[in-house]
């Protein structure tokens, strides 16, 4: 099962992270010193869920964590894992306990007022997870529901709107995996790239996973279908930080690394480097002309 698979994971990262201060600095410093926690070093939080971050043989893993790890390398920092539960990775940035959080994580309005906000990775949009012989795929039918999500993650403002609903949060995606496999939820809304990661690697359940079939709407604009962009987050007290990610970031997306990176956890389909037609940066934390970035031509 998934979260088996995950508790052992969870064990390999911990024993891993006692390693992370023999990791050695990579090539000479960088031209100015940027602002993190510890000089040369890049404190990063992560929740271990897969395919976005983990911690093993003394790298960051996954789609987010192998990409922050070849910034890490490039700006000639080395890595120290901080492994935390998802709700509290947002504290330890404004409290500047650490320098970037990751995994997963999508831009919101409510955290770009209290953090910097990296350029996106990828774009992925809400699927209703839920069992085979459901299909529920609107808002509407979310009423009524025993609906499960995670502390902290975007869509549960956006829950806690609909009518009728019970609404429950949990601290892990594994939790509420395990709930919506034996039916105490209806539906479960948590990552959509560690949904699809979880079904690839468990055919056999009898769950599936649905994305939204209706006209937009801006009062639920990730549950009706608008994608959500996946970046990293920084210190609003450490700008050259955030611009020196920003541009390993354009890098990244330019050589087809971030396209390529995806694909090793079977992100494959184009649809998650196409950031749709909603975007909500332009004119909050990018200027009023920002257009989401996309791969060059022929990356695949």
């Amino acid at each position: 099962m998934a979260w088996t698979f995950k508790i052992a994971l969870r064990s390999i990262v911990l024993a891993g992270l006692t390693m992370a201060g023999c990791m050695s600095l990579v090539g000479a410093s960088h031209a100015a010193p940027l602002e993190t926690v510890e000089p040369g070093t890049l404190t990063v939080a992560f929740n271990g869920d897969m395919p976005g971050s983990s911690f093993a043989n003394g790298r960051l893993i996954g789609v987010d964590g192998e990409i922050l790890q070849w910034i890490a390398d490039q700006l000639h920092l080395k890595i120290k894992p901080a492994m935390m539960e998802f709700s509290a990775e947002i504290g330890s940035v404004q409290t500047r306990r650490i320098d970037v959080m990751l995994g997963m994580v999508s831009w919101r309005p409510q955290r770009a007022e209290v953090m910097l906000m990296s350029d996106p990775l990828y774009y992925p949009h809400a699927l209703f997870v839920q069992k085979k012989d459901h299909n529920w795929d609107h808002v509407a039918d979310l009423e009524g529901k025993q609906v499960a999500s995670i502390q902290g993650f975007g869509q549960v403002q956006e829950l806690k709107k609909i009518d009728r609903i019970d609404l429950h949060l949990y601290d892990t995606s594994d939790a509420a995996l395990r709930d919506l496999l034996a039916g105490r939820v209806q539906v479960l809304f948590a990552d959509p790239a560690l949904v699809i990661y979880s079904l690839k690697k468990n055919p056999d359940w009898d769950i599936h996973a649905l994305p939204a079939n209706q006209t937009f709407d801006p009062k639920y604009p990730t549950l009706s279908g608008g994608k959500t962009e996946v970046v990293f987050g920084m210190s609003k007290e450490a700008p050259e930080l955030a611009k020196a990610i920003n541009e390993k970031i354009d890098e990244a997306w330019q050589s087809c690394l971030l396209a390529h990176t995806a694909a090793k956890y079977g992100l494959t389909d184009a649809a998650w480097f196409e950031a749709g037609g909603h975007d909500s940066r332009a004119g909050k934390d990018r200027p009023a002309d920002w257009k989401p970035p996309a791969p060059p031509a022929g990356c695949k």
